[in-house]
Parts: structure tokens; sequence; C-alpha cells
């Protein structure tokens, strides 16, 4: 339907990044590009997702500088698609307090972050669904979720951290887990085809 069909704008700085997603465009990025955070989300972002659109990074990289904070971050997010992107320089990577859509993570690498995808709130009705992405840091999200999927993701350590803590229904599928990363489940967590150091996750190392 074409009346219904979403612009979308190619950004090659902040002031259009920013901008492009106030306006509800998808946006597609033509180089590396870094943002100053504001106010937004709980306390700063980088830039807001708010309208569930698709941010398509082409393979570049979101720095967020000034989002050190505990509650800053690079994107903040209320659903959409995440995919192509290195994201950079925040206390959390992707966050959310509450979706009014399902939100893909797609093909996504955290860089220098803290937390890589988090959130503090949500909407049963909607899930979340991480793929062929790199998570390496503190990766935690709350029983707010549908369910939560990872899908061929890479996990390890990144900032001094290298831990997973779900507390809703997770399911990991064909995921590689770094020798010595700690899952904490405060939820029902199911493991398909994954591994740990290099072998394969079985019920009988789970512990390990």
């Amino acid at each position: 339907n074409v009346a219904n069909a979403k612009i979308v704008s190619t950004v090659s700085t902040s002031e259009e990044l920013v901008a492009a997603l106030a306006a509800g465009y998808d946006v597609v990025f033509a180089n590396d590009i870094t943002v100053a955070a504001t106010d937004g989300g709980y306390h700063k972002a980088g830039i807001l997702q708010n309208k569930c659109q698709t941010i398509n990074g082409n393979g570049y990289a979101l720095t967020v500088t000034g989002a050190g904070a505990t509650w800053d971050c690079a994107i903040y997010t209320n659903g959409g698609v995440i995919k192509n992107l290195t994201v950079k320089g925040a206390m959390r990577g992707i966050f959310t307090a509450g979706t009014s859509a399902d939100l893909y993570i797609e093909n996504v690498e955290f860089k220098n972050v803290i937390y890589t995808f988090n959130s503090d709130g949500g909407n049963k009705n909607y899930g979340v669904y991480v793929s062929n992405s790199t998570l390496n840091g503190w990766t935690s999200h709350s029983d707010v979720h549908k369910e939560v999927v990872y899908t061929d993701c890479s996990f390890g350590e990144g900032s001094g951290y290298k831990f997973c803590r779900p507390y809703g229904p997770t399911t990991f599928k064909n995921c590689a887990f770094e020798a010595g990363f700690v899952v904490e489940a405060l939820g029902q967590v199911t493991f398909e085809d994954c591994t740990i150091g290099g072998e394969a996750l079985t019920a009988e190392n789970l512990d390990t």
C-alpha cells in the first residue's frame, strides 16, 4: 500500500538522523555518525526510536557521547527494527521501558557499552527478537515482553562483564557463549543448539 509506505531518509549527520527519526521516517546511515546524548527515554539518549520505524545502520556505527550515567542509553526504543549497526559509547546500548510493537534487533554489535540490550518496561503483547548479533557485556530484560528470542547470537565479555539476566520467557537458539559466561535465569529459559566455550551446551554441563 503506497499510501501507507514510510519515507526512508538517508542520513549522514547527527542532525539529519535526529530530525528524520522525530518525523517518523525510516533511516539508512550513509557513514558512521556520532551523536551527543540529550534528554529522552529514562534520562538521556543518543537517539529516540519512538515511532516503531526502521533504523538501518548499513554497516556503519552509531557512537553516543555524554551518556555514561546509570539510565543513559544510545538508542531508546518503543519497538521497530534496528539492524546492520554497531552501537558504541553509552551506559546502555539499546534500551526500552515500554513497547508498542515488536522489537527486532538484527546484525547489531555492541562496543564500549555496559548493558547491551536492556529493558525496564514493556508490553506483554509484543516480543523482542535478536538475531545475528554480538552482545558483549551485560544483557538483561525484565518480565515485560511476550517473549525474548536470541537466534544466532554470540555472548562474551564487554566492559568487564559477561553476564545475562533474563527475568521472563527467553529462548536462545544456536547461540555461542564465551567460556565463563553466566546466565542467571530468573524466568523460564530454553537453550536450543547452543555452545559454551566452543562445546555443545547440554543438560549435563549447563551448571558450568
